[in-house]
């Protein structure tokens, strides 16, 4: 919170009491004003009248100018002798650094969860790797049963292997509408928790989540509407789980003949 370092003399200061009662007021809101937004002692036309002193304070900014308090400048007042007496350089740059800490803290915070999140995920390679039950989606990917009846993807793994998240996230992002495909940290973070998330192996997941893709991007709202999310909220909102009606051609009514003509 900024503050004001003001001369307890200042109402009884010469120059106040002639600039009179609501100037002087204006006056201390204005250099709250600079202080809080960091102007370095300028106060824009534009911002007078929402200082508290009224929607037109004309005659209280002539005698601010008047007597000495504000010095006209380009688009506005500069408050006078503002360096030496209320300069709050030391608190801007104090602001600086500690907004700055704040952001570097955030994306610190955020590639760390989605680092955590890729290596629980590996860390459990094992169970994503098991056999895909028959009932995991699977239309339009490539898959292929075995005679148990187990799905498994037409791209085989070893045993030991860890799904090739890196390989399924740029195959999506090639697949998704392009005019909608996000590419930051948060897009690796949803696509790397919608695994980390579900019990099921991990080639079902991906099963389902391509074959909904095509799904959506069939269905109405997607290739009429063009209402596709961006990729980031597809995946971190779960919406890649969602299955779409299909976009049925609308079929034109046959001619009817006006209704006078069949009396």
């Amino acid at each position: 919170m900024a503050w004001v370092l003001l001369d307890d003399n200042f109402p009884n200061h010469p120059k106040a009491i002639a600039a009179g009662r609501l100037a002087r007021d204006l006056f201390v809101c204005g250099l709250c004003y600079c202080r809080k937004y960091h102007t370095d002692g300028f106060i824009p036309k534009k911002a007078i009248s929402a200082l508290g002193c009224g929607p037109d304070p004309k005659r209280e900014v002539e005698a601010l100018v008047k007597v000495g308090f504000w010095d006209l400048g380009e688009g506005g007042y500069h408050v006078h002798g503002y360096q030496q007496m209320y300069a709050d350089l030391d608190a801007k740059a104090a602001a600086d650094e500690k907004r700055e800490k704040r952001r570097a803290a955030g994306r610190k915070g955020g590639l760390a969860k989605a680092s955590n999140a890729r290596d629980l995920l590996l860390a459990n390679a094992s169970k994503s790797l098991a056999p895909v039950p028959s009932n995991a989606l699977a239309q339009g990917n490539g898959s292929e049963r075995n005679g148990s009846g187990d799905l498994h993807l037409g791209e085989k793994t070893e045993e030991g292997d860890t799904p090739p998240l890196d390989v399924w996230l740029a195959q999506l992002q090639e697949d998704y509408p392009q005019h909608r495909v996000t590419y930051g940290h948060m897009t690796v973070q949803g696509f790397h928790e919608a695994f980390l998330y579900d019990p099921r192996p991990a080639q079902a997941v991906w099963a389902e989540m391509r074959a909904n893709l095509e799904n959506q991007k069939a269905g109405h709202e997607w290739r009429v509407k063009g209402m596709a999310p961006k990729l980031e909220k597809w995946l971190r909102d779960g919406l890649w789980k969602q299955r779409h009606e299909p976009d049925s051609p609308v079929q034109a009514e046959p001619n009817r003949k006006p209704a006078w003509l069949h009396k």
